[in-house]
């Protein structure tokens, strides 16, 4: 009898996190299970930022099936002092990050698993020195948390047999590991995936209230500035804000002094995050800085069935095409969005050709089909060795 394939993911993230790496890797866990893996996931155990994540229930907060394991494992964890070591606090954080490596490695091998899989490229750095195989996963290249000398150092290792390939979630992102030498026979584009949304059940709001939905982070780069600067010219339709932190939410406040047709609503479980998905009219991505990546939240939307705008960055373009399963505004341009969402208002069949050619077309991209490429190509990499 043939035994399941056994996947030790390592994370360095703190559980549950308000962060949208945390969704991703969940339902990825999650998914891999149901694809007939046995799935362990290893991450740190350190202090909440969050006050209200503190002793909650993963598998609840993200709304996944509790079907992997999870074990926390010991992290030194620096940023419990961080205003008194702020000159050193890069390095340290270094160092945390390669002994967590080492140490939930160490926890995992009792385990005896098959591959190691991770995000981080000092945990898959630290993992394929030691000899381990290793699967690591890309999803933004040239930004603060994966510098550009962090990916060379993963082209380097992708020339060792224990680097047994890397999965981006776009083409430019396998464009990217290319120009740096990486063997194109490694490189799996693997995007992420619709969630399975039940759009029969009910909503609690009221999609009068909600005109214009944005969920998700409020740090630059999002183009939360963009919406805001957007809904000062549509004073009569209603702009709601879903997540981020409250002093992001509060210098947004602040700088552009918002009119009363905008309203913010602090960080909230994923689990409800989609109920203002759903009851949105339209939902926007005006991201001007995506470092190769194809947001999550981009599924999210299609996964609503509601008409999307979004900018035309590349790895959107990847997945949306204009006018056909979304409007594309040029990053930055308020004005135009701002003409996007009036011309979508106006027009009901506009919105449902839109969400409903979205819908079709990727109804396929489930999370359960992503883990199971996932697999094949593990299970093919062994059979070449």
């Amino acid at each position: 009898m043939k035994k399941n394939l056994r996947i030790a993911y390592i994370s360095e993230m703190r559980m549950p996190t308000e962060r949208a790496h945390g969704i991703q890797i969940m339902r990825t866990c999650e998914s891999l299970s149901l694809s007939g893996a046995d799935v362990t996931l290893y991450y740190s155990r350190r202090k909440q930022s969050n006050k209200s994540l503190e002793n909650v229930n993963p598998y609840e907060y993200f709304d996944v099936t509790e079907n992997f394991t999870i074990k926390d494992v010991y992290y030194l964890d620096v940023l419990v002092i961080e205003k008194f070591i702020k000159p050193i606090l890069n390095p340290l954080m270094f160092l945390a990050n390669a002994v967590f490596a080492i140490t939930s490695m160490a926890v995992a091998k009792k385990w005896n698993p098959d591959i190691y899989y991770t995000r981080h490229w000092l945990c898959a750095t630290v993992l394929i020195l030691l000899g381990n195989p290793v699967g690591f996963e890309l999803h933004r290249a040239g930004s603060n948390e994966f510098t550009g000398r962090a990916l060379k150092i993963i082209s380097l290792l992708s020339k060792s047999k224990n680097m047994r390939f890397i999965s981006t979630i776009s083409n430019e992102l396998k464009t990217n590991l290319l120009t740096l030498g990486v063997s194109k026979n490694k490189i799996f584009v693997l995007p992420d995936a619709l969630p399975n949304y039940n759009l029969q059940k009910k909503s609690k709001l009221n999609s009068s209230e909600n005109d214009v939905v944005y969920t998700g982070h409020l740090v630059r780069g999002r183009g939360v500035d963009v919406l805001l600067k957007a809904a000062k010219l549509l004073p009569k339709v209603r702009f709601t804000i879903v997540g981020g932190n409250e002093k992001d939410r509060d210098n947004l406040i602040k700088t552009f002094q918002p009119d009363k047709n905008v309203t913010f609503v602090k960080h909230i479980p994923p689990s409800e995050v989609k109920i203002y998905q759903i009851s949105a009219k339209i939902l926007v991505l005006p991201q001007t800085d995506i470092h190769g990546q194809s947001p999550l939240k981009l599924f999210e939307y299609i996964a609503s069935k509601k008409p999307i705008i979004a900018t035309n960055l590349n790895p959107i373009k990847e997945i949306l095409e204009d006018e056909f399963s979304a409007l594309l505004f040029n990053p930055g341009d308020f004005s135009q969005l701002a003409k996007y969402i009036s011309k979508l208002l106006d027009d009901d069949e506009l919105r449902n050709y839109l969400s409903e050619n979205a819908s079709q077309k990727y109804k396929h991209w489930t999370w359960e089909n992503r883990s199971k490429n996932i697999i094949n190509i593990i299970e093919s990499g062994q059979q070449r060795l």
